[in-house]
This record gives structure tokens, C-alpha cells and sequence, in this order.
């Protein structure tokens, strides 16, 4: 079964609940999981959605460089385009994160993506207010593109 209906038939089942909901979706290359906060028949309020492959278990990071651009390329549908932000190469991690983040006069906004040796790709929202520390918030999306980021995360590791 195709992925993206995989995740639109869970993410309808959850909309029944009304949410809170954490869906695993197993794949031949892995599973996908999600923790929503909120789900109803258009969105839903994604607190963290991860892809773990076993692919990923001996990537290198030209391998992680390959993945967070196709990334790049792939999810160009968020509020804000993701870019690197940082690679680490003792820990064989890459971070991209919102470029530019969404800002107002109270605080700034921001997706952070980190693809990682071992086997995840794993995308958050953050909010940092003046003088606070950050705090992950929901991610308001709708189920389209939940299951789109889905699919996107599986795609940028073939």
C-alpha cells in the first residue's frame, strides 16, 4: 500500500478520536511515527513526525548531505523553507531548520529537521520567546501535508 494512503487512512481513524494520537506506520524500509496533539478532518497539530530506516545505520555524511538535500528540494511546501544549518561530524548528524524562521514582535518560529547515523529523520516545531528558553509546539498542518512529509522523508533516503 502506498505510504501517503497508509498515513491519510491513520490520520482519518485519529480524527474520529479527536486526538491525542502517535501513529506508527510500519514500511519495508522502516516506520514512519507521528505524535499529534490534535487531529480533525482537515489538520491537525503534529508535535514530532520521525522516519526510522535501517538504511540509514552506516550512512556517512556525504550520505546525510545527499538525504538533507533532497530534503531541501522535497518539502518546499512549509511555511518556511528548511535549509542546513549545521553538521556534526563526530556524531554523524545534520540539523536544517527554518530559513529564514517566522518571527513577530513576541517571538520566532521555526521547523528544525535532524537526519541522523543509525536511522531517523525527525522534524519538530519550536517557538523561542523573548528571554525564554524555546519550547517545541505543535506543528499546525493539514493531514495532506502530514502525509506528503511523510512520504517526502522516505523518498529523500532512495
Amino acid at each position: 500500500m502506498n505510504i501517503r494512503l497508509q498515513i491519510d487512512q491513520e490520520l482519518a481513524a485519529a480524527a474520529q478520536v479527536g486526538g491525542p494520537a502517535r501513529i506508527e506506520v510500519p514500511l519495508g524500509s522502516g516506520r514512519v511515527i507521528m505524535e499529534l496533539l490534535a487531529v480533525d478532518s482537515i489538520g491537525c497539530g503534529l508535535d514530532f513526525l520521525c522516519y526510522e530506516t535501517p538504511t540509514l545505520a552506516h550512512a556517512s555524511i556525504p550520505d546525510l548531505q545527499k538525504i538533507a538535500t533532497k530534503l531541501q528540494s522535497l518539502v518546499s511546501y512549509l511555511f518556511e523553507p528548511i535549509g542546513l544549518l549545521e553538521i556534526d561530524r563526530e556524531a554523524c548528524v545534520l540539523q536544517l531548520r527554518s530559513m529564514p524562521p517566522d518571527h513577530d514582535l513576541e517571538s520566532v518560529r521555526y521547523y528544525e529537521l535532524w537526519v541522523r547515523k543509525g536511522g531517523e529523520i525527525a522534524l519538530t516545531r519550536y517557538r523561542k520567546r523573548r528571554g525564554k528558553m524555546r519550547e517545541r509546539i505543535a506543528a499546525q498542518l493539514t493531514r495532506e501535508v502530514v502525509s506528503r512529509l511523510a512520504h517526502d522523508f522516505v523518498r529523500s533516503t532512495q
